[in-house]
């Protein structure tokens, strides 16, 4: 990241995604180990990285506590 005058990454997560009472264990998984690779390039770096969640309104508040 330094190397190419990258100062930081924005990861977008949508909460759609991650609703594991819909299926998505496989979904969330992947996008929990793509996170979990820009935190760590991002420290490794000196870097800084932030998350966006993406929450829709027909989110039920059950499943948005699942993703935090």
């Amino acid at each position: 990241m330094a190397e190419h005058g990258v100062d930081g990454a924005f990861l977008q997560r949508f909460a759609g995604q991650c609703d594991l009472e819909n299926g998505n264990e496989g979904v969330r998984r992947l996008r929990d180990e793509v996170g979990d690779r820009v935190r760590e390039a991002a420290e490794r770096e000196g870097r800084v990285f932030a998350i966006m969640r993406v929450i829709h309104k027909h989110f039920s508040l059950h499943s948005y506590a699942d993703i935090f």
